[in-house]
């Protein structure tokens, strides 16, 4: 059984600055005047210019061509993803007896094998991981608005009635340091949202999820001044009378002027 995903995320860099560790704010008039925010990896970046009027999207002012930016930690980068099928002998929905990936291809295929177990009314196939992360940093010396829009949902046949938008729940984290991705206070420059626990939350329109005020104090290092925002999206459980198939979506994030 082949169950996977594939998650779009829409945040590209253009040709123009160099390095986004050694770029500073007062670099640029531009920016100076009218205040700038930087989505970046460590190295290359993109700038917007909050030159516009307040509740608009900001506009887009330079950039370094790249990848879409990668997730910062180790494991599932944002860009697609598999789930893994193992058993749950408890029935509490979590995995006791994982499958071999001897391929590491993600998914059962030929070749991988389950040990032995015994069937009981509490005997279920489940989800060895049912989160994907996708994070990046932000830097800024102006205030801001971040929103986001789940811009497409297309699920297969077989899952799209037992896997929908109300059913993988979102969660946008913000903190200082990659390494607190589990401390839950925020940032006191940072004020998220509330009411925004699932894809379907941003599902019609672009819908602002946090506000910021400015991040990076003048001549400060990107690297040590940025905030990490780390993204989660969690599937429900799984069970084989929910159908097997393929997901694909589309988030936009999208800086917005105060």
């Amino acid at each position: 059984m082949k169950t996977f995903f594939t998650l779009c995320i829409m945040l590209f860099f253009m040709p123009g600055i160099s390095s986004a560790e050694t770029w500073k704010f007062e670099d640029d008039p531009a920016c100076e005047l009218f205040g700038c925010v930087i989505v970046h990896n460590g190295q290359d970046a993109r700038i917007y210019l909050l030159n516009g009027a307040p509740g608009t999207p900001a506009e887009f002012y330079a950039g370094r061509e790249s990848e879409n930016i990668r997730s910062i930690e180790s494991g599932n980068n944002g860009n697609a993803g598999a789930f893994m099928l193992g058993i749950d002998t408890t029935g509490d929905g979590k995995v006791n007896i994982r499958a071999s990936d001897l391929n590491n291809s993600g998914f059962l295929d030929a070749g991988d094998y389950l040990q032995g177990f015994q069937l009981t009314p509490l005997t279920n196939p489940a989800l060895a991981s049912r989160r994907i992360k996708h994070s990046y940093r932000i830097a800024s010396n102006a205030r801001f608005a971040l929103y986001a829009r789940l811009n497409r949902f297309e699920a297969a046949e077989h899952i799209k009635q037992s896997l929908t938008p109300e059913k993988i729940s979102f969660q946008m984290n913000v903190h200082t340091n990659l390494e607190k991705d589990q401390n839950t206070s925020l940032p006191g420059n940072v004020r998220k949202t509330p009411g925004i626990s699932t894809l379907a939350d941003i599902q019609a329109i672009p819908v602002k999820t946090a506000e910021f005020d400015p991040i990076t104090s003048a001549g400060a290092d990107l690297r040590q001044s940025s905030l990490y925002i780390i993204n989660t999206y969690e599937f429900p459980g799984y069970s084989l009378a929910d159908g097997y198939g393929s997901i694909n979506m589309e988030i936009n994030y999208i800086i917005y002027n105060p």
